[in-house]
């Protein structure tokens, strides 16, 4: 069991409606749990407006990422494109493969235009439609003569692009709209394309004297620091 308490900052008075400026417990209790033991009540800042406390929490969050290389080639359910189904799975792809996207905007509810963005590459876009992409109708009119090169596009709303790259820069690049308030909704991913075959094409391994991450408290006591992380 756990004691959460949470107090809101001094800018969350501009929220409608305005939050209580009390401190608001709640107790944590994991399912299966068998301890009976009493929990900690938790420490809060005296202050209101505690600049130093705030700074400590948001510099100390970590993340696991955890992922799958499943992600498939093809929607699972060829219908309702834009509703998007969200999942933590990459995809892996070769080194120095040809990459082709066709990125399908079309759905049930109301669809827009994203403008999708690709790290680590440029990507040639061979060409637009409305509709659902029909590669036996649509593929014909790409152009693969002299496309222009991008590295964001924006998908027609009620309709589809085409896109394609060389798979030739190692690494794990994210793939997603540059609205950021369609992140949450699922519309990002990320490729991982392997090493190459060479030295000059793989992603060298960090070096020995590359500073490891500290809790050391001088640094995350002070919003500002100046310490040194060559250890």
């Amino acid at each position: 069991m756990y004691y959460m308490s949470i107090i809101p900052y001094l800018s969350a008075s501009s929220l409608a409606p305005a939050p209580p400026r009390k401190v608001i417990n709640s107790l944590i209790v994991y399912k299966g749990a068998t301890s009976t033991t009493s929990p900690s009540r938790s420490l809060m800042p005296s202050q209101i407006n505690s600049v130093s406390t705030a700074h400590r929490f948001s510099s100390n969050i970590t993340s696991l990422v955890v992922y799958t290389d499943d992600f498939p080639d093809q929607p699972p359910i060829k219908f309702d494109y834009a509703n998007f189904r969200r999942k933590t799975s990459v995809k892996t792809l070769k080194y120095n493969s040809t990459v082709e996207i066709v990125v399908q905007n079309t759905g049930i509810i109301t669809t827009e235009s994203h403008p999708m963005h690709l790290h680590g590459f440029n990507f040639y876009v061979l060409g637009y439609g409305f509709g659902n992409y029909v590669p036996a109708r649509d593929a014909k009119k790409l152009n693969l003569v002299n496309p222009q090169m991008h590295n964001t596009v924006g998908v027609p709303p009620g309709g589809w692009v085409a896109l394609r790259f060389i798979a030739n820069n190692p690494g794990a690049w994210i793939f997603h709209c540059h609205m950021d308030a369609h992140l949450p909704y699922g519309i990002i991913m990320v490729f991982i394309v392997e090493n190459g075959p060479t030295p000059e094409t793989s992603l060298q391994p960090p070096p020995s004297n590359l500073p490891q991450c500290t809790h050391d408290p001088t640094i995350y006591e002070s919003p500002t620091t100046n310490v040194g992380l060559s250890y």
